[in-house]
């Protein structure tokens, strides 16, 4: 159903739109709205549409595999990882950043640089985002902290503390414990979580609920293309060394 694909895509999209990294300075506003059962599908479409890499890699996803963008299992390919990714070529790839990315306002330099350098074996999953395009717009600077806060990652939850809970999850330097936000400006998108359940990380926020076979996909595809970058002589160089050895 399209709404569960929606609201998924949303979850993901909450708390960089929040930090002010991508989406409309409206876009929180209809996701609570939403979720409250006061907004219309189309209104939370329209919305997540103008997330550029975001709905850039829907798109892509959704046109190699003759699906909507916002189905389901579109949308946890991009953000979690599943087979749909395998469907989605070198070729597409480099397409979709030669014209969408130019269309949003990338250099076409740039653009045609990282088209021509695709490594091998990626595929559209966010992490080839975050290790290998990076922001599209420049607001987020290419260090390896916003890297690991932008990547997706597994948790399990230890506690849970009003609007906080306290997660057993992996980072860039092994796995350790760490808080994460429940809610952002009011906005709880997972309202009951319990001790032991797997979440999904962006941003410091435990977005969502996921399952066992979803957190082995998302280390799989993460690790897929952090094995595909180190092939490149780029900064990510050495995210990727650390990641192979602590996912």
């Amino acid at each position: 159903m399209e709404n569960a694909g929606l609201e998924l895509s949303a979850k993901f999209a909450l708390m960089p739109n929040c930090l002010g990294h991508c989406g409309t300075d409206w876009f929180a506003g209809v996701f609570g709205r939403y979720l409250a059962g006061k907004a219309k599908n189309g209104e939370l479409k329209a919305e997540l549409e103008q997330f550029t890499a975001h709905h850039s890699y829907l798109k892509l996803i959704g046109d190699c595999n003759r699906r909507d963008a916002f189905d389901e299992k579109v949308v946890e390919a991009m953000w979690l990882g599943n087979e749909l990714l395998e469907n989605v070529g070198k070729k597409d790839l480099q397409k979709m950043m030669l014209t969408r990315f130019v269309n949003a306002g990338m250099q076409k330099e740039r653009a045609k640089k990282l088209a021509e350098n695709v490594p091998e074996g990626a595929v559209p999953h966010h992490s080839f985002h975050v290790l290998y395009v990076g922001s599209i717009s420049g607001k987020i600077m290419p260090t390896l902290l916003n890297a690991e806060k932008c990547l997706i990652r597994s948790g399990r939850v230890i506690a849970v503390q009003g609007s906080h809970a306290e997660l057993e999850c992996w980072s860039l330097t092994g796995r350790r414990l760490e808080e994460s936000l429940l809610s952002v400006n009011g906005i709880r998108p997972e309202r009951a979580l319990e001790k032991g359940e797997k979440v999904a990380l962006h941003w410091g926020m435990a977005c969502t609920k996921i399952s066992e076979q979803q957190e082995k996909a998302l280390i799989t595809y993460t690790k897929r293309n952090l094995e595909a970058v180190r092939t490149l002589s780029r900064a990510v160089d050495a995210v990727g060394s650390t990641y192979s050895t602590n996912l």
